[in-house]
């Protein structure tokens, strides 16, 4: 099965491992500096195991690579961290994209994550964990009172 692992200079690589006569062996794929279709079209030629695509991305993703495989959706992700910003489209681009989109309803609540820094949602992290450390008092379990229960 393929993994991905982190290589110096922001490079990444996808890795088989292999069994031989001699142990167990890992081999390059594919080296990236951003996950594409193309990068594991390479690393799926290349592969003599089993290439599974979902569990290859997956791997990337929680190594903490970058991860492009439509370039729609990192134009999105662009555009909605633009908008998170504060930034908007013109009134003419925004009713464009208004029709081009089913459901305009919808309200991206999670915009301002979607383009965001894995650093970034870290220190976001941090930052309600240590409010919660602020919450005074400390729950100290003693022996458990019930009240009585009388007959009528």
């Amino acid at each position: 099965m393929a993994f991905v692992v982190r290589r110096p200079k922001d490079r990444w690589e996808i890795r088989e491992a292999v069994s031989t006569d001699s142990g167990p062996r890992s081999r390059t794929l594919a080296t990236f500096s951003v996950l594409t279709r193309e990068t594991l079209e390479l690393a799926r030629e290349r592969a003599t195991t089993d290439f599974d695509d979902t569990h290859t991305v997956g791997s990337a993703s929680r190594a903490g690579a970058p991860v492009q495989l439509r370039r729609a959706d990192q134009l999105a992700r662009e555009l909605l961290r633009e908008i998170a910003e504060g930034e908007r489209p013109s009134v003419a681009l925004t009713q464009e994209l208004q029709a081009a989109l089913p459901d305009r309803s919808h309200r991206p609540e999670g915009a301002t994550w979607v383009g965001s820094s894995l650093e970034a949602r870290g220190e976001t992290v941090a930052d309600l964990l240590s409010a919660a450390n602020a919450f005074p008092g400390e729950w100290k379990p003693g022996p458990l009172e019930m009240p009585l229960l009388r007959a009528r």
